[in-house]
This record gives structure tokens, sequence and C-alpha cells, in this order.
């Protein structure tokens, strides 16, 4: 169950990320035009919680917070939890390779130590 969670974790965490590099990669009418695409109700004249969140997210990968806070009130918040979701990703993932790769050499160390005291 817990390796489950993890990697449900990593996946999302992977999503999550190219969300916050595509406005670095991507132009502004691209994304603009996909985010068209992933409305639920695009005429519902009910404002969703998310309403805004492309152009926010465009205007804060900018540097433009305040801009970013007039299409959505919690765009920056939600952004800063994106990034400290990553920041975390990251450094489980970087524990997590260091722990297997020291146990990789821990166990060729102990194979040849093993292989020397037989010769």
């Amino acid at each position: 169950m817990k390796i489950a969670i993890l990697y449900v974790w990593m996946i999302l965490s992977i999503f999550l990320l190219a969300m916050i590099i595509s406005p670095y990669i991507l132009s502004e009418n691209t994304l603009l035009s996909a985010g068209g695409f992933f409305q639920f109700y695009p005429h519902d004249p009910v404002s969703c919680p998310l309403c805004g969140m492309t152009r926010a997210f465009i205007a804060i990968s900018h540097g433009r917070l305040a801009e970013a806070t007039t299409y959505n009130d919690w765009s920056v918040a939600l952004y800063a939890i994106l990034l400290a979701n990553e920041f975390f990703a990251a450094i489980f993932l970087f524990t997590r390779m260091q722990k297997n790769s020291f146990h990789i050499v821990q166990k060729s160390v102990s194979n040849f130590t093993h292989q020397y005291k037989r010769s």
C-alpha cells in the first residue's frame, strides 16, 4: 500500500512539474488555447475554484504576482504548494537514489571481499 501511494505521488508530481514548466517552454497563446480544452463547464455562469488559473500561472512564471491574484485569488498559494511538492519529491528521489546506489556499492564490495578471501 505504501509503495502504491509513493508511485501515485511520483506520477502526479511529474504532471505537476510539467504544468509548472510549461509557461517557460510554450507560448502564452498555446497554453491559453489548451486551457480552454480542460474546461468542465464552459458555459456555466458560476465560477469554479480553478477559473483563471492558467492565466495566473503564466503571470506567476513571468514574475507578475499581483496580476496573478487578479485572475485567481488563490493562484500564488497554489503555485507555492505545487513548488513545495516538487521540492519534496526531488529530495525524496535524490535520497532514494543515494540509498540504492549505496546498497549496490556495498553489495559489490562485499562480493569482491568474499571472492578475495576465497583465493
